[in-house]
């Protein structure tokens, strides 16, 4: 997959681990958890491209490009090739989240269409 891609927010933490990984992430980027928007569309981005990564060293390497954990991927993800990263450019942040979206597992669609009045991606 390459092209624009939506940032939705989930509604919810789906785990009580997810809620306490959302707090270290938001301590550890310096984000008030107060600013946090749930069950919203963020904003944009450009997938790029897809890294897989062969091994933990070599996915810890790119930590600053990543907030994936040093246990994001199992030792089973890394052997059979399925320790797969986005790379992504041009994200935006919306300047008022679209509130009250309802998500879906894997990639969906969502109409934009009078929210977004101008490109928010550009090569």
């Amino acid at each position: 997959m390459r092209g624009p891609l939506l940032i939705h927010a989930s509604s919810y933490p789906t785990a009580r681990s997810d809620l306490e990984q959302l707090f270290q992430d938001c301590d550890r980027t310096r984000l008030n958890t107060l600013d946090l928007q749930f069950g919203s569309i963020l904003g944009i981005c450009s997938i790029a491209g897809v890294k897989t990564y062969a091994t933990k060293e070599e996915m810890l390497a790119d930590s600053g490009q990543h907030l994936a954990g040093p246990d994001y991927f199992t030792e089973e993800a890394y052997r059979v090739g399925r320790a797969n990263a986005w790379i992504i450019k041009y994200p935006k942040r919306f300047p008022k989240p679209i509130p009250n979206v309802k998500g879906a597992l894997s990639i969906w669609e969502y109409d934009i269409t009078g929210y977004v009045t101008r490109p928010v991606v550009s090569e």
